[in-house]
């Protein structure tokens, strides 16, 4: 699911600092620190066009500078509305994919629609 999620609980006690860090780790510089060290994707469109971020390369790729690219199709990235069934749905999927892989399931089409029929009786008894 990524690292988008950050909140700060009602009852913190330390509500401001943790509302300080959160600008801090957001912010452009540290955006790009983070990129350059992991090769992580920013969060925070204003680094896309920064040389640090567009002319890295990434191993797993070859070597390939994909920033201006990543960047580019980041635009049209839509966002994704999850319903409340979502992590009913997630969860038969998480079963099916650790079947699949760990168990070596012999037929992973067979596992796919057995998959789907899952998901249906579940939400039909929700």
């Amino acid at each position: 699911m990524g690292g988008s999620f950050l909140l700060i609980p009602k009852q913190s006690k330390y509500a401001e600092q943790a509302y300080e860090a959160i600008k801090w780790m957001l912010s452009p510089e540290q955006q790009l620190e983070v990129a350059k060290i992991s090769g992580n994707f920013p969060s925070t469109p204003s680094v896309y066009g920064d040389k640090t971020f567009t002319e890295q390369g990434f191993d797993f790729w070859g070597g390939q500078k994909l920033g201006v690219l990543f960047a580019e199709v980041s635009k049209d990235v839509k966002v994704q509305r999850k319903g409340p069934n979502y992590q009913t749905v997630e969860d038969i999927i998480n079963d099916g994919m650790q079947a699949v892989t760990v168990g070596k399931s012999e037929d992973p089409e067979k596992e796919f629609w057995e998959l789907v029929e899952k998901a249906k009786t579940k939400l039909k008894n929700k």
